[in-house]
């Protein structure tokens, strides 16, 4: 969402800012196959 968060970080943003967008991407695409609201 934000990116300043990620460049305030010391450790390399790019592990976090995949890590997440990957994580967002799966509960996605659950939520969308899914019945249970989240």
């Amino acid at each position: 969402m934000s990116g300043l968060t990620w460049t305030s970080l010391p450790t390399s943003p790019t592990i976090y800012t995949s890590t997440a967008f990957f994580l967002h991407i799966h509960f996605y695409s659950l939520s969308k196959h899914s019945t249970v609201p989240t």
